[in-house]
């Protein structure tokens, strides 16, 4: 099918504005039911900020324009939801006939928004059952071979779904997998009562063929033939293991790829792919693009390169030191109720392998576990899952409705294994619920205040110090407040204050700086000698070994020659119109933190996450910039005055984001020409030749360093001396080692004195 793309439109209700540019949506159920609806986006962020909660909710209830509220996504936790157009001046009820209540508008509302890799309109008979029948379970549906087939799917790949049926007004979710014993029968799918949010379907029993508007959301795990998938660990993990097993089994490992690191710094490309295997980052699919195809390191130094390459190093190192190297798997939770508690499933291990599994957000060492695998045989054609009782999966705070769950061989990890198995039986946690009533504005502002973030990083705090009393109270408000978008239970802000209070003198470094952009780019992550938390261990073996990353940034005039072609003044002035756009809209986008640093305060994370989805809409906006553009010929014209206007300024600072967005295939192949064909030498005193006038010699030379110009690279001839230096100002840069024929002519100033060499490149 082709794919759907829905754009809305984000107003400021706190700044009664816009926003310059869109929320955009692929492939959803709200486009593909309401076709002809205007939804838009309003965003409060600015009154939660504040903690202006009945402004927040005055300002959802009032709209702007014709616009009313319509339902909650996922966004509302960044102060947004969603808005339609209404020029009768009635409700919107979108979400609402759908969910039945204000709180299924707001809590169930993502649903409608979760992007699919497929959604179809399907004519399926149905048997709508208890949970347990059929093999069904907590949000798990069952289906037959012909039904996966009509999806164009394989049968014994599960996936997570969402069904409508837009004339009885009901919507599932859950995932569902292949039951062998439904391809005898005319039944295709089969449907537990508890895969319905909001609306009920009625009574149990079996439907007559209807007409279901189906997404596929996700296909469960399976990477490079394997039978799962894999992720990397992380520090609200590992901080929970005894060090002395860290010691054993990640420590070793973890040092061998930090030295591998520092080695692979000095070739960009292979440093490059090696991150990108090991880390997921927006930035990684553009900077490997580059490199692959920039044979000759043109733009090795070109600051939007080094950056990128800095930010990546950063993150990985930073995952190295707060989380060790060990990758884990992870596989789609499915429901089996013959296995015990403390078994598991996952097609592909050998019955009796004993498991490490558990989960995110990790509220405490008791969410890790060590499992039995059984190699049961209804199991073993599936890819992609981890299958487990609905009373194993509750022990760590897992359901079958899609959750993807991590997990190791014991084996892999032994005294890792060993230490979890000795951890005991956690305590209980309470599972309140109370019943969400309200507006739908008043329902949709509680989800907007959630401290899911602050409530980790108080955990993360407190089992650092060693306060493990606290850990055990804040678990029991991570766990409320994970659950709080479902219903109205809300953790206690006195929990939260006593843990602040009781912590307020005492500090973790390493967790209040591990963000800091410096971090493994300029420093090492800073940590105290004396602490004896896991993490602080791991991190001062880290640092141990750490050797700052040594990348040359050059001037952006330096890259100017990459697009030489001269372009007319009304193209340069278009370009430099939509660079001062951008960096207008860009400064937009990230006014939600500024707000925090004007005022000197820790930003939540949910204002972070705020700020990378305006950076994402903004990046959708402008990736359409040269859609206009007629012909190669006028793109080329328009990548050419954009690099020109981005590359004027003598110095590596400035932002050349905007043509790397939009211009990437002309940069590409605009590097398979050859790069250099002209060099100029300056510093001719310092040189080994500072009388020989040159008259179109030709030397052979090779790009070196020199101490008499810790700044510059120098060229060097066959018997090692030096010639002058590379300047940076007014060509491509050179690189270390790089190997060029000259021909070379000496230059003179107005006092008939040798200023510099200019040399051509011999071929």
């Amino acid at each position: 099918m082709e794919k759907l793309v829905l754009e809305l439109p984000i107003f400021d209700l706190y700044e009664q504005r816009y926003l310059p540019y869109k929320v955009v949506y692929y492939n959803t159920l709200l486009q593909y039911l309401y076709p002809d609806v205007e939804f838009a986006v309003g965003d409060v962020s600015g009154f939660i900020q504040k903690g202006d909660i009945e402004g927040a909710i005055a300002a959802l209830e009032q709209g702007w324009e014709d616009f009313k509220v319509d339902g909650g996504t996922n966004s509302r936790r960044l102060g947004r939801c969603i808005f339609a157009r209404c020029k009768d001046g009635t409700q919107p009820n979108h979400f609402l006939r759908l969910f039945g209540s204000n709180s299924g508008a707001s809590n169930y509302g993502s649903n409608l928004t979760s992007e699919c890799e497929l959604i179809v309109t399907m004519k399926v008979k149905i048997r709508i059952v208890n949970d347990g029948q059929f093999r069904t379970g907590d949000c798990h549906a069952k289906a037959s071979a012909s039904f996966f087939k009509a999806l164009g799917l394989q049968a014994y790949v599960p996936f997570q779904f969402r069904a409508v049926d837009p004339d009885k007004c009901w919507l599932s979710k859950g995932t569902v997998a292949y039951l062998p014993s439904l391809d005898d029968g005319d039944v295709s799918l089969v449907l537990p009562r508890s895969s319905f949010k909001g609306n009920s379907p009625g009574n149990n029993g079996i439907r007559v063929p209807k007409n279901l508007a189906f997404g596929v959301v996700q296909l469960a795990p399976r990477k490079n033939g394997k039978h799962w998938g894999n992720v990397s660990s992380s520090y609200s993990v590992i901080q929970f293991l005894p060090w002395k097993a860290v010691e054993q089994d990640i420590l070793p490992r973890t040092l061998e790829e930090c030295k591998r690191l520092n080695e692979l710094t000095s070739d960009r490309t292979k440093l490059v792919k090696h991150l990108a295997e090991n880390i997921k980052s927006q930035e990684g699919p553009a900077l490997e693009h580059i490199l692959e195809h920039d044979v000759n390191g043109v733009l090795a130094t070109h600051p939007w390169t080094v950056k990128r390459v800095l930010n990546l190093f950063r993150e990985y190192q930073v995952q190295l030191a707060t989380a060790g190297v060990i990758k884990f798997n992870y596989s789609m939770a499915m429901p089996d109720a013959e296995l015990k508690d403390g078994e598991v499933c996952i097609p592909g291990i050998k019955d009796g392998e004993e498991i490490i599994v558990f989960s995110y957000p990790c509220r405490w060492r008791w969410d890790l576990k060590v499992w039995v695998n059984r190699a049961i045989p209804r199991w073993q054609n599936f890819s992609g899952i981890i299958a487990a009782n609905q009373e194993t999966w509750l022990s760590i705070g897992r359901d079958t409705d899609g959750d993807q769950v991590p997990w190791i061989p014991k084996s892999k990890l032994p005294n890792v294994g060993n230490a979890i198995a000795k951890f005991g039986v956690a305590p209980k946690l309470s599972k309140a619920k109370e019943k969400v009533e309200g507006s739908l504005a008043e329902i949709l502002v509680r989800a907007m205040d959630n401290q899911v973030g602050l409530i980790s990083h108080l955990i993360a705090k407190a089992n650092a110090l060693g306060k493990e009393n606290l850990v055990l109270e804040l678990a029991q408000e991570l766990q409320t407040e994970v659950d709080s978008l479902k219903h109205a239970a809300r953790a206690t802000p006195k929990v939260r204050e006593k843990a602040s209070q009781a912590m307020r003198f005492e500090q973790v470094l390493w967790l209040k700086h591990y963000r800091d952009k410096d971090v493994y780019v300029e420093r090492s992550l800073p940590v105290s000698q004396s602490a004896t938390d896991t993490i602080s261990r791991l991190i001062r073996a880290v640092n141990e070994v750490f050797i700052p990353p040594s990348f040359r940034m050059a001037n952006l005039r330096t890259f100017a020659s990459l697009f030489p072609q001269r372009v007319s003044p009304a193209w340069l002035n278009a370009a430099e119109q939509r660079c001062k756009e951008y960096a207008q809209d860009v400064a937009i986008a990230l006014e939600p933190a500024r707000r925090y640093q004007m005022q000197n305060q820790v930003m939540p994370r949910s204002v972070q996450d705020e700020v990378d989805e305006n950076l994402k809409a903004l990046s959708a906006k402008y990736k359409k910039l040269l859609d206009r553009c007629q012909t190669a010929e006028e793109r080329y014209k328009a990548v050419t005055a954009l690099w020109q206007v981005q590359h004027r300024k003598n110095s590596p600072n400035g932002s050349t984001a905007l043509v790397f967005m939009v211009g990437l295939p002309e940069i590409l192949a605009q590097l398979k020409q050859p790069p250099i064909q002209s060099l100029k030498l300056i510093g001719l005193q310092g040189s080994d030749y500072p009388n020989r006038v040159f008259t179109g010699e030709t030397v052979k030379v090779v790009v070196g360093t020199d101490s008499r110009f810790p700044n510059y690279m120098v060229a060097r001839d066959q018997e090692g001396k030096v010639l002058g230096t590379f300047t940076e100002i007014d060509g491509i840069p050179v690189q270390l080692e790089q190997q060029f024929k000259l021909t070379l002519y000496t230059r003179f100033n107005r006092d008939n004195k040798p200023t510099r060499i200019d040399a051509l490149v011999t071929h």
